[in-house]
């Protein structure tokens, strides 16, 4: 099974962060080459919403695979009654057309003063045992990694901007049907 951990600062409040992360309309704003969202909902901030995300590169057309939020809740119990407890989003997908490719990520929105830092956590089981473990750690481990690393930083630099400061719908946003 892969692990892919990473960790963003965001000099923006943890629940504008939460907001921003949240809110479908604003996918296209940080992540590159992103074409059009199928969602039951505009916003991933509440349990049983199921999205996907289609990418257009070098004219063809690529689907992610078919999210579910499962739990959106705090961190954990202890940190409930605090004023601005950290969030987690746990979402689980499976790729087009594969059973046996199970992908399960975490999204933590936590305040660091006046700032927050979102990590977010991917665990992913491919098939083939040898040959999948191979592909994992050549093939899947640096690609998942590098355009986490790209999103993530795209993504700070939007929640941090004046511009997506209090305003979370863009003017023509859309988000079609699953």
């Amino acid at each position: 099974m892969g692990v892919i951990r990473q960790s963003f600062p965001i000099r923006a409040p943890a629940a504008h962060a939460f907001d921003v992360g949240t809110n479908l309309h604003l996918f296209r704003s940080f992540i590159p080459f992103l074409k059009d969202v199928r969602a039951s909902d505009a916003r991933i901030d509440h349990v049983g919403v199921a999205y996907t995300l289609v990418f257009g590169l070098l004219g063809l057309r690529f689907r992610t695979p078919s999210w579910r939020i499962e739990e959106v809740r705090p961190a954990n119990l202890a940190d409930a009654s605090r004023p601005d407890p950290p969030w987690e989003i746990v979402e689980r997908g499976l790729l087009p057309g594969s059973r046996a490719v199970r992908i399960r990520s975490t999204t933590r929105y936590e305040a660091v003063g006046q700032s927050s830092i979102a990590s977010h956590v991917v665990t992913f089981e491919l098939p083939g045992g040898r040959i999948g473990g191979v592909l994992d750690r050549f093939i899947v481990n640096p690609l998942v990694r590098l355009a986490m690393g790209i999103i993530g930083r795209r993504f700070a630099r939007h929640a941090e901007s004046p511009s997506s400061q209090g305003r979370i719908d863009p003017p023509g946003a859309r988000v079609g049907p699953p």
